[in-house]
């Protein structure tokens, strides 16, 4: 049976795939932080649903370059 994510639970790490930990900060303001490569975002208290927010990914890849492409063949998706 397949996993079904629930609406509180954490997309990976758009850059490496790893988990992923929620800090509160001072004045509501909420970070996400990659337990591997230390990548970060802060989200402010005026956004209504951080986890939705940190949850959210690009659909569609640059037209540019290949940037999504390449997150897609390590298995990285939104």
């Amino acid at each position: 049976m397949a996993k079904t994510r629930g609406k509180n639970d954490l997309k990976p790490c758009p850059f490496c795939g790893f988990h992923v930990v929620t800090i509160k900060g001072g004045e509501g303001t909420t970070f996400f932080e990659c337990g591997s490569c230390k990548s970060f975002v802060a989200f402010r208290a005026e956004v209504a649903n951080p986890v939705r927010a940190w949850n959210r990914r690009v659909v569609e890849p640059c037209t540019i370059c290949d940037f999504g492409r390449r997150f897609e063949s390590k298995g990285v998706r939104g």
